[in-house]
C-alpha cells in the first residue's frame, strides 16, 4: 500500500512538472527569449514577471485558475534555480494579485460563477443530534461515533482531510492524520498522561482532553506560530465534545478495536476507517432530520458538507467573545485575511430556513448564549 502511494505521488510530480514545463516553453516562444535566464536575479526577476503575466492571460481565456497556475509558475521558478544556480527576486505576492486579478475580471465578466459559501454548523443541532434519541439512529455510523465525530470536528475546528478518510485509496498518515497518539488527557492538577481507557472511566470535573491538530495544510501556519493544541474539558452539557470522546473511546475498548501504535481515530464498529463521503452522507440524512423536527419548509441540508462544522466552530468562538488571535491559533490560520471569510456572522451565512429554526431556539432559551462555549477557551 505504502510502495502504491510513493508511486502515484511520483507519477503526479512528473506529470505537473511536465505541465509547468509545458507552459514556460510556450512562453519562451511567444516572447521570442532565445535565452531568458541570465546571473542577473533582477533580470530574472523582470522575466518571472512577464511569465505571470503570460499566465494572467491564460486565466482570463479560462485555461486554468489562478492558484493552479500560480503553482505552476512557482515550480518553474525553483526549477530553473536548481538547474542553473541562479537568483530570482520575484515578488510573488504582487503575481499572485496579478492573478487573482484575472480571475476577478472574468468573474465580473460573468465567465466565473461565485460558489456559494458553505453555511455552518450550530451549536442549535448538535444540541439536536446530541439529546434527541431518534435524530442520528439507523445511520450507516453508529450513533455513539457520529456524536464523537460531530463533537471534534466542530470544536476543534478540523478539515474533513483530518480527521476523515478522504478517499477509500488514501493511505493512512498519522503526521498530517488524527491518530490515536493526537490525545492527551489532563488531571484537575494540570499534570498530563496518555488518553488510556482506565483515565477515560475515571476522568470528571476539572479534567480535559487535548488534542494536538495534525499537520495538514497547516504548514505554514506551523511556521509562524507551532503546534497550538486544542482542550475539549469535560462536563455534563448537552453539547460536550469530551464527554462524547470518552463514550466513543469506551465502546472501541468493549469490542477490543484498539490495539498499540498510532491507528486512525475514527473507525467503525469493524475498526475500519470511516471515509469523508459516508460521514458526509449521514451528516446530510441528520441535516434533513433536524429540518423536518423543526418543521422547516424548504430544508438544504445540499448546501451543508463537512466543512460546515470548521466554519459553525469560528462562528461560535467569535459568539463567545474570542479575539481573531485565537480564532486564529485554535483554527489554524496563518493569516487574519483568512478567518473574516469563516466568520462573517452566524446568521449571514446560515440559509432562511436555519434561521427560522434558530428563532426557535431563542424562543425555547435553548439559543447558544456567549457563555455557553467558554469550556473550549479554558
Amino acid at each position: 500500500m505504502e510502495r502504491n502511494k510513493e508511486k502515484a505521488l511520483a507519477k503526479a510530480t512528473r506529470s505537473r512538472r511536465k505541465t509547468s514545463e509545458n507552459w514556460w516553453r510556450r512562453f519562451t516562444e511567444a516572447v521570442e527569449l532565445a535565452d531568458p535566464i541570465t546571473k542577473d536575479p533582477k533580470a530574472n526577476g523582470r522575466t518571472m514577471a512577464l511569465f505571470v503575466q503570460f499566465l494572467a492571460g491564460a486565466v482570463a481565456r479560462g485555461q486554468g485558475t489562478s492558484n493552479t497556475l500560480m503553482g505552476y509558475a512557482s515550480d518553474v521558478a525553483q526549477g530553473l534555480a536548481a538547474e542553473s544556480s541562479v537568483g530570482f527576486e520575484v515578488n510573488w505576492d504582487e503575481a499572485r494579485a496579478v492573478l487573482k486579478g484575472r480571475d476577478r475580471t472574468r468573474f465580473e465578466a460573468g465567465e466565473m460563477r461565485p460558489t456559494p459559501p458553505k453555511p455552518g454548523i450550530t451549536v442549535h443541532m448538535l444540541r439536536f443530534w446530541f439529546t434527541t434519541p431518534s435524530a442520528l439512529t439507523g445511520l450507516s455510523i453508529d450513533e455513539i461515533t457520529l456524536k464523537a465525530m460531530m463533537g471534534v470536528a466542530f470544536f476543534g475546528l478540523l478539515r474533513r482531510s483530518e480527521y476523515c478518510q478522504p478517499t477509500p485509496r488514501t493511505a493512512f498518515n498519522p503526521n498530517v492524520q488524527l491518530s490515536t497518539e493526537s490525545w492527551k488527557i489532563w488531571d484537575p492538577v494540570g499534570r498530563e498522561g496518555t488518553m488510556t481507557t482506565a483515565l477515560l472511566r475515571t476522568a470528571g470535573e476539572g479534567w480535559s482532553l487535548v488534542m494536538a491538530p495534525p499537520a495538514s495544510k497547516a504548514d505554514q501556519f506551523r511556521k509562524k506560530w507551532g503546534c497550538c493544541p486544542i482542550l475539549f474539558p469535560f462536563g455534563d452539557g448537552p453539547v460536550n465534545a469530551a464527554s462524547r470522546v470518552r463514550a466513543y473511546e469506551l465502546q472501541l475498548a468493549e469490542r477490543g478495536l484498539r490495539s498499540e501504535g498510532p491507528q486512525p481515530f475514527f473507525v467503525d464498529l469493524s475498526g475500519k476507517w470511516i471515509t469523508a463521503e459516508r460521514f458526509d452522507k449521514d451528516v446530510k440524512e441528520a441535516l434533513r432530520r433536524y429540518a423536518v423536527a423543526h418543521e422547516l419548509e424548504n430544508p438544504d441540508e445540499g448546501r451543508y458538507g463537512l466543512h460546515s462544522f470548521r466554519i459553525g466552530g469560528c462562528n461560535a468562538l467569535r459568539a463567545t467573545g474570542a479575539s481573531t488571535d485565537l480564532i486564529m491559533r485554535l483554527g489554524r490560520w496563518s493569516s487574519e485575511g483568512s478567518v473574516p471569510g469563516y466568520e462573517r456572522g452566524v446568521q449571514q451565512r446560515m440559509s432562511s430556513t436555519i434561521r427560522a429554526a434558530e428563532e426557535v431556539s431563542r424562543e425555547d432559551g435553548e439559543c447558544v448564549s456567549r457563555g455557553a462555549l467558554r469550556g473550549v477557551l479554558k
